[in-house]
């Protein structure tokens, strides 16, 4: 009851079931809240998205399995570890993109080795994230740091979008992802989005003509 009388979602309604809800800011109290039961609660709940609301975060106590949701997105001021890691311990057997919006230095401690599971281990993946097509992961400041590890891993190969817009993108990072792109395998990759502050319009030309397969959206210096 508690919860539900913190959360004002917006919601989209479908017939007799809620499809997609959409927690904006709706209390001006500093609440941390588990959301778990909350998205437990809505069994045919297709869309989750959060949006710059009081901390949230999954239940540690209880492993639940989240059938109906085919699209995540976390975009609240930034993710801890606590949200990154209570997130993870959960089972999402349908879902399809998962978003997640970091924060850059503003409260997110979450480092690259974080992300070891989630990117390299086939069987976590296989158990939590069996269905997953697309990733989003923005306004992250070690992206030059992670990609390594994504491109290497095992869940990229399960990926058809990837989307790293937003987040802290050098002329090194281009650089990092040709060699990437040119050596691992993901075969059902085909859009990449990212943004960069110093990559002109021939580096995007030169970039997209070396990966004539794949659909590169970028933000450019246009000097």
């Amino acid at each position: 009851k508690l919860i539900e009388d913190l959360l004002q979602p917006d919601i989209i309604e479908d017939g007799l079931h809620f499809r997609s809800m959409r927690l904006i800011d709706w209390s001006q109290e500093n609440h941390s809240i588990d959301i778990s039961p909350l998205l437990d609660q809505y069994k045919h709940l297709w869309h989750f998205e959060t949006a710059y609301g009081p901390s949230i975060y999954f239940s540690r106590k209880h492993q639940y399995t989240f059938h109906s949701l085919r699209t995540l997105v976390i975009k609240q001021g930034y993710i801890d570890k606590r949200l990154f890691h209570s997130l993870l311990s959960h089972i999402f057997p349908n879902l399809l993109h998962l978003e997640l919006y970091m924060g850059f230095n503003e409260g997110c401690n979450v480092t690259p080795s974080d992300f070891k599971t989630l990117f390299l281990n086939p069987t976590f993946v296989e158990q939590h994230f069996p269905k997953v097509i697309s990733f989003s992961l923005r306004n992250y400041s070690e992206l030059n740091n992670i990609l390594p590890m994504l491109f290497n891993g095992y869940f990229i190969t399960k990926l058809g979008t990837i989307d790293l817009s937003f987040s802290s993108s050098t002329k090194d990072t281009l650089l990092s992802l040709e060699s990437l792109l040119s050596k691992s395998k993901m075969p059902k990759l085909e859009a990449l989005q990212i943004l960069y502050a110093d990559v002109t319009y021939k580096d995007v030309v030169s970039f997209q003509n070396k990966f004539p397969w794949l659909i590169i959206s970028m933000l450019f210096n246009l000097d």
